[in-house]
């Protein structure tokens, strides 16, 4: 992938999530359980078991659901690598352990709000593929979410829900 078509991957998904991020108060002023802001107290441990959910376009229709685990890294608190468990639909043995195809990032920077920005790289036949999901941590009584939106090298884009799996 070169330096343009990352850019341009990156700048999706950032428009997405700015326009997500934007219809954020509106969802919280409809959801009462949801914390008003973050404290600097607060963490958010990526690390265990995860449901992710894709939808295939910004409307949320033609959803997939996988299982994923993310492991923290030991040099960096904050940054994290990890891979699809089997099942899924459709899975492939590339996405599993030990290639651990994913790597995800935390963002905290004082203002209530974590980000996360997790990529997915997988090569197969001397070929990547590229994917990037952009969210924000979603601070509720029943669990931890997060919430955004993800977009590929092959320019497909979406949503997507990331749930803590107890």
């Amino acid at each position: 992938m070169n330096t343009h078509n990352r850019l341009y991957a990156l700048l999706l998904c950032g428009l997405a999530l700015a326009v997500l991020l934007g219809q954020a108060p509106q969802a919280q002023a409809q959801a009462p359980q949801v914390q008003a802001q973050a404290t600097t107290g607060d963490a958010l441990d990526m690390r265990g078991n995860w449901k992710l959910t894709y939808g295939y376009n910004l409307a949320g229709c033609c959803t997939r659901t996988y299982y994923v685990h993310f492991d923290v890294d030991q040099t960096n608190s904050n940054h994290y690598t990890g891979y699809y468990k089997s099942g899924g639909d459709p899975h492939s043995p590339l996405l599993d352990d030990p290639y651990r195809p994913l790597t995800a990032d935390t963002f905290y920077g004082g203002r209530g709000q974590f980000v996360v920005q997790i990529m997915e790289h997988v090569v197969e036949s001397g070929k990547g593929y590229y994917g990037l999901l952009s969210g924000y941590h979603v601070p509720t009584t029943t669990g931890v979410q997060i919430l955004g939106v993800w977009t590929n090298i092959d320019q497909y884009r979406g949503t997507f829900t990331l749930d803590k799996v107890p």
